[in-house]
């Protein structure tokens, strides 16, 4: 069986990638928002929010030394401050992001695409050291944008269902996208998983990954159970309490399912170190 080995060192790597996916995430679902539609103080959050979370993650690869060995140390923390920079763009410009909307996308594009590819570079080092195949590295790259996807627009909607409750003129409009980019990204999630599932299958006599797969069936289950199958009933009650525009029950049900969500997306990355395979 290949062995857990990140070639991090530690656990710490698992949490930048983490970190990144979701910061990543969240730049770029803001980014396919109507801006004319949503409340500048809600983005003015959410670029507080993000700035938090990136410094905070800058200061975790700094602090516990998670800087992959393949990349010079500058690059990382050079991207990383790019990403800070956009969050605190989005939070000092969020004002008159409806009259520069080309600029304010601008700055979501760009902090996404930081983070993201920091993401993804966590997400190659965290496959094993013996499983030297391209194609499973770039299996978990593809594993975390989803990844990333998922968590970020369960975040932006939950985020957003907490901002109704002050921003009373705000449309059911930005809610609905949202949820709908929710819906979306579950069923790319859910998909993506079968097919690597059936994949292992598929090669296990060359490669034993379902053995191994099969060997974490807990983590395993709660990949599947909690982060997807569970996950996606709760993005069907979200859409179906939009239509109804009750926003205070799709916030609550939102809450809950962010915790699915972040379960289901730290198995994925469990399983791509302790399996070698991407889900």
């Amino acid at each position: 069986m290949i062995a857990i080995d990140r070639g991090l060192g530690n656990n710490t790597g698992m949490l930048s990638e983490f970190f990144f996916s979701l910061i990543g995430g969240i730049f770029a679902v803001i980014a396919t928002g109507r801006l004319d539609q949503i409340a500048w103080r809600f983005l003015r959050t959410v670029g507080a929010l993000q700035a938090a979370l990136t410094v905070f993650a800058l200061v975790w690869i700094v602090r516990f030394q998670t800087v992959p060995a393949s990349m010079p140390a500058w690059l990382i923390y050079g991207i990383a401050v790019v990403v800070v920079l956009a969050s605190f763009g989005i939070m000092f410009f969020s004002p008159i992001a409806n009259h520069r909307r080309l600029f304010f996308r601008g700055l979501c594009v760009s902090g996404a695409v930081g983070a993201l590819v920091i993401a993804a570079v966590y997400a190659a080092m965290s496959v094993p050291v013996e499983a030297t195949s391209g194609l499973i590295r770039a299996g978990a790259i593809l594993s975390r944008v989803f990844g990333a996807l998922l968590i970020g627009s369960i975040t932006v909607a939950w985020l957003l269902g907490h901002a109704y409750l002050t921003a009373t003129r705000m449309t059911i409009a930005p809610l609905r996208h949202f949820s709908k980019l929710l819906s979306w990204s579950v069923v790319f999630r859910m998909i993506t998983v079968i097919i690597s599932i059936g994949v292992a299958w598929w090669m296990q006599d060359s490669y034993g990954a379902a053995a191994r797969l099969t060997d974490s069936w807990l983590v395993l289950s709660l990949r599947i159970g909690v982060g997807l199958l569970a996950l996606a009933i709760f993005a069907y009650m979200v859409a179906d309490c939009v239509k109804l525009r009750s926003t205070q029950s799709a916030t609550g049900i939102l809450y809950f399912g962010s915790v699915f969500a972040y379960v289901g997306e730290l198995a994925s990355q469990h399983l791509v170190t302790a399996c070698a395979w991407p889900l």
